[in-house]
Parts: structure tokens; C-alpha cells; sequence
């Protein structure tokens, strides 16, 4: 599965565009990181899949929680999330 086709199925477990925002959004507040006044908006995530072609880098963790764990974020970013190797 590549990083486009993840983030895809993420916003299928959330529910649509818009769910994954807002879970997003209530996750990056409780966590702190994201100001009270501001928020994740559908556009964002449509912008992450048809314009950037991939989750962005600061919210790949909070969508993996998002989806509970549904899609891990070494799928949405493996540069970022490498997967671990076993040794």
C-alpha cells in the first residue's frame, strides 16, 4: 500500500473528508498542537490527497490515531514513520 492509498483508507475508517478533520482536529487539541482557534478542515485532507499526494508530515501520527491505528503512520509516511526491522 502505498502513502496515497493509506491515507485513502484512513479517511474510509474515519468515516469521510470531514470526520478525519475533525478527529483530527479534537486529537491535535487535546495533544496541544494545534491553537483552540483553529482546526483541520475537510479541505485540508482533500488538499493531502489530491494535491500533495500524501498526508501532511505533522498530522500523519494524529490520523493514525484518528483511525485507531486502522492505518499506521509508517504507511502514511514511511520517510518519516520507518517501519522497524526485525533482527
Amino acid at each position: 500500500m502505498n502513502k496515497i492509498e493509506a491515507l485513502k483508507k484512513a479517511v474510509d475508517l474515519a468515516g469521510g473528508q470531514e470526520a478525519l478533520a475533525e478527529k483530527v482536529t479534537a486529537l491535535a487539541h487535546s495533544a496541544n498542537a494545534l491553537p483552540p482557534h483553529k482546526k483541520i478542515k475537510q479541505q485540508h485532507v482533500f488538499n493531502w490527497i489530491h494535491r500533495e499526494k500524501q498526508c501532511a508530515a505533522k498530522w500523519a501520527g494524529f490520523v493514525s490515531l484518528a483511525v485507531n491505528g486502522g492505518v499506521p503512520a509508517s504507511l502514511l509516511r514511511p520517510d518519516l514513520y520507518p517501519v522497524p526491522h526485525e533482527v
